[in-house]
C-alpha cells in the first residue's frame, strides 16, 4: 500500500514523534505499507509561498492508495484566516468535499498550538461545522486531546467520540532500564509560553537541577528547537566546576536529521522529565518516567496534569519530584492504544 503522509517531516523532535506513533499504529495493522512524505509547511499560509493544497491532494491520490494528513496544531486560526473554510494554518478547501476519493483521505491527530480562549466561539462552531462536513462526506477525522480541543469539548462542539490521545504517545515504550536521570525539556520562544518569559519559572528549574546534581542525578537537557539553546544557556551558567558539568548533557533534537531512536532512549534511561514542550511530556510517558511541567508552558503543563503527572512553581514541588522520580514513580495512561474506529476503517479499507 502507498500512503502519501503530508506533515512536519522537516521539524523538531515533537514533529517526528508523532509520525513515529503514526507508523507503529500503521505497523500494527498493515503486513507491509510505502510513505511517500509531503512537507507541509510547503502549505503554511503565512508561508512565502503556500502551495495549492487542495489540487495537490488531488495529485497524491492519484499516485497513491491513501493521503494522511497530520498530525499537529494546523487547526489554530491565524489572522487572515476569514476567507479559508478550514479556518486554521492550512486551507484544507472545499475541493476536498467534492472528491469521489474522499475516503482515502484521513486528517489526524489534528489540533491547536495552544490556548485559544481569545478565538471567537463564532470561528470555532465554523471551523468544527467545516470538519465536520468534511466527515461525512467521507474524510477520516480525528482530533488529538489539547488545550484547544478540550475548550471545544466544552463549548459543546465535539464529542468524545473525535478526541483521541495524540499519535506522539503511540511511539512505543523502549523498555530501558532506568538511571539515576532526568531530563529538563525547555521551552523557548514560543509567544508567551517559553520559560524565558517568567523569571521565577527559571529560577525553579535552575533550582531543580542543582538538586538534580547534588543527588547525583544526571541531567540531560533535551533540546527540541534552537529556541531552547538560549535556555539551556541561562540555565546552566551557574554550574562552574567541573564535577557539576560532567552531569550535566546537552543533547539537540531540534531538526530532521536527529535520530529518534537515541533521544528517545535518552528519556528510557531517565526516571523523570520536567517538560516545557507538549511532546516532551509526551516521550515522557511512553517511556514510563514520572513527568512535571510548570503553568508557563500551557500545553506542556496541560499535558502533564491530564495524564496524572505533576506542576512544579515552587521549590517544594521540584523536590517531590524529584524524590518520586527516585522511588521509580511513573504514569501509566489507558487510552495510548487507542484508535479511532473511523480511522482502523481508514486503514483497512
Amino acid at each position: 500500500m502507498k500512503i502519501a503522509h503530508i506533515a512536519a517531516h522537516t521539524g523538531n523532535f515533537g514533529d517526528l514523534l508523532s509520525s513515529r506513533g503514526l507508523y507503529s499504529i500503521l505497523d500494527a495493522r498493515l503486513q507491509s505499507y510505502e510513505i511517500n512524505k509531503i512537507e507541509i509547511r510547503d502549505y503554511y499560509l503565512n508561508g512565502q509561498k503556500p502551495g495549492d493544497f487542495a489540487k495537490d491532494v488531488a495529485q497524491l491520490l492519484d499516485a497513491n492508495d491513501k493521503v494522511i494528513i497530520g498530525g499537529g496544531g494546523f487547526l489554530t486560526p491565524y489572522q487572515g484566516y476569514g476567507a479559508n473554510p478550514s479556518k486554521g494554518l492550512i486551507s484544507f478547501g472545499d475541493k476536498l468535499l467534492d472528491s469521489a476519493d474522499a475516503q482515502r483521505i484521513a486528517i489526524v491527530s489534528m489540533g491547536y498550538e495552544g490556548d485559544i480562549h481569545d478565538i471567537p466561539t463564532s470561528v470555532l462552531v465554523k471551523q468544527v461545522a467545516f470538519l465536520k462536513n468534511i466527515a461525512s462526506k467521507g474524510v477520516s477525522v480525528s482530533l488529538r486531546v489539547d488545550p484547544g480541543t478540550v475548550l471545544l469539548k466544552k463549548l459543546g462542539l465535539v464529542d468524545d467520540d473525535l478526541l483521541f490521545d495524540d499519535f506522539g504517545f503511540h511511539c512505543g515504550s523502549l523498555n530501558m532500564a532506568k538511571k539515576r536521570e532526568i531530563v529538563i525539556c525547555p521551552s523557548g520562544g514560543r509567544g508567551g509560553e517559553g520559560w524565558e518569559d517568567s523569571a521565577g519559572a527559571m529560577q525553579i528549574f535552575s533550582f531543580a537541577i542543582k538538586q538534580a546534581i547534588a543527588q547525583n542525578f544526571v541531567v540531560n537537557l533535551v533540546l527540541h528547537t534552537v529556541f531552547d539553546l538560549k535556555i539551556a544557556g541561562i540555565l546552566t551558567e551557574q554550574f562552574k566546576s567541573v564535577s557539576e558539568r560532567l552531569k550535566i548533557n546537552i543533547i539537540y533534537a531540534g531538526n530532521s536529521s536527529c535520530n529518534i531512536h537515541e533521544i528517545l532512549s535518552v528519556y528510557g534511561r531517565s526516571l523523570g522529565v520536567i517538560s516545557g514542550r507538549y511532546h516532551g511530556v509526551a516521550a515522557g510517558i511512553t517511556q514510563n518516567a514520572l513527568v512535571a511541567s510548570n503553568r508557563c508552558s500551557k500545553k506542556a503543563n496541560f499535558a502533564s496534569k491530564y495524564y496524572g503527572g505533576l506542576e512544579i512553581n515552587i521549590k517544594s514541588e521540584a523536590l517531590e519530584f524529584l524524590d518520586k522520580a527516585l522511588c521509580g514513580q511513573a504514569i501509566r495512561i489507558g487510552r495510548v492504544d487507542c484508535v479511532s474506529d473511523k480511522f482502523s476503517e481508514f486503514i483497512d479499507l
